[in-house]
């Protein structure tokens, strides 16, 4: 392998707890160092005397391929976007806070994306809680297009992926507190990119982290909003990934609907109303066709 090919990689992660998420930030900073990875910190809304101590911890240990840098979004999408106009690497990745990742894969994912013509690898990842730790299960399906599809629903999507960042130059997160990765994701496909799938384990999904929004019930109107938002979106992708767009929102549906209140449930089942009526029975039931392995057999 290549000498410093992670001097071509690049993360972005939003902090909007750095007095709990600290010493992890600090472990990842100090591991990426070690591989010349450059880490842009984007601090939203915090503290001036928690942002004054990492930025003395960064200097005290002469870290130069890390960036600081803060505002105020109150929600990741927002931070996402500041940090990603400050990556200069060749390939980026977003990544959470409160999370942990496998260098030495990524290494060897990177390697092999640089050799390549691809827009982005789709990685594995693990989820670890307290007492149980869950490696993803790779689809077994009849084609690579297919198998790529399940990929990219698994949650969590977007953190175990590499993008090549002159593909996502021009690609915005919305700024919400829920679902702004999977509008993202929706906006990616609408480049008809190459992706690659690289069975690699890259990062390692922390649940039931203190600064964890995803299943909070107070998420679910913004997750509305991308259901709306995403509608939209859907007019712009190329048949290759229309496919994926439509589960992309059915799954986000699916959740208002599980955990949402009896209000939410209901506004969820008239977007999906909506969704049917632009696709069109013919073509969602064709689509639907791949859910029963997603549900039934991928989490088994």
């Amino acid at each position: 392998m290549t000498e410093g090919v992670l001097r071509n990689f690049g993360v972005v992660i939003p902090v909007g707890n750095l007095e709990i998420d600290r010493k992890n930030i600090e472990l990842i900073v100090s591991q990426n160092e070690e591989y010349f990875i450059e880490t842009i910190l984007v601090l939203d809304d915090q503290e001036l005397v928690e942002i004054e101590q990492l930025k003395q911890f960064i200097n005290t240990n002469h870290f130069t391929n890390t960036k600081i840098v803060h505002g105020v979004w109150n929600n990741p999408g927002g931070a996402r976007n500041f940090g990603l106009s400050f990556c200069t690497r060749t390939l980026v990745s977003f990544w959470d806070s409160d999370d942990t990742q496998l260098v030495i894969n990524i290494e060897k994912a990177v390697n092999e994306i640089l050799n390549s013509d691809f827009d982005a690898g789709v990685c594995i990842f693990q989820i670890s809680g307290e007492n149980f730790s869950k490696l993803e299960k790779l689809p077994r399906m009849k084609s690579d297009q297919e198998s790529l599809l399940i990929r990219f629903l698994s949650n969590p999507g977007l953190w175990r992926i590499i993008f090549r960042r002159s593909a996502v130059t021009d690609i915005i997160f919305p700024e919400f507190s829920s679902a702004e990765d999977q509008i993202f994701l929706l906006r990616f496909l609408q480049i008809n990119p190459q992706v690659c799938q690289i069975n690699l384990l890259t990062y390692r999904y922390i649940q039931g982290g203190k600064n964890q929004l995803t299943k909070s019930h107070s998420m679910n109107s913004f997750t509305l909003q991308a259901i709306d938002l995403g509608i939209k979106e859907l007019r712009f992708l190329d048949q290759n990934w229309k496919k994926l767009g439509q589960l992309l929102l059915l799954k986000l549906i699916f959740s208002v609907i599980l955990r949402g209140s009896v209000t939410e449930k209901a506004l969820a089942i008239k977007k999906f109303k909506k969704l049917l009526s632009q696709v069109g029975w013919l073509d969602f039931i064709r689509t639907l066709g791949i859910v029963p392995y997603f549900f039934f057999v991928h989490w088994s």
